[in-house]
């Protein structure tokens, strides 16, 4: 995670943003919007410190996000999580997001279930 993080605080697009939530001082939270393609963003870095989750934080960023992605011209924002994390997920389809896709393979010696949800923009 930590290379593509760094790429993407190195370009600078107006396609692009990163959404950062502090609470006294410290980095507690971030959502980032990254270019896909022209028509496809992609919803990414949804991390939330475990003492902020079930408040709405979540729910705030992704939606922040998803306004920028329509404010920025994409048709469409998808995004990649594992099975593991059901409360994300019901985020997720809770905004709208669709699961379109899912993959199981050995990742980091476990099985892993990687899902695709996506979200057409209106």
């Amino acid at each position: 995670m930590a290379i593509p993080l760094a790429q993407f605080a190195m370009r600078h697009s107006s396609q692009e943003r990163i959404w950062i939530v502090e609470k006294e001082g410290r980095i507690v939270g971030c959502v980032a919007i990254v270019k896909f393609s022209e028509p496809e963003a992609q919803l990414r870095w949804l991390l939330l410190h475990p003492a902020l989750r079930s408040q709405g934080w979540g729910r705030k960023l992704v939606q922040e996000a998803l306004a920028f992605s329509r404010d920025a011209g994409y048709s469409s924002v998808f995004l990649w999580t594992v099975s593991a994390l059901p409360a994300a997920a019901g985020l997720y389809r809770s905004v709208g997001f669709r699961e379109t896709e899912n993959v199981t393979h050995e990742l980091w010696s476990r099985r892993v279930t990687e899902v695709k949800y996506e979200m057409e923009l209106k």
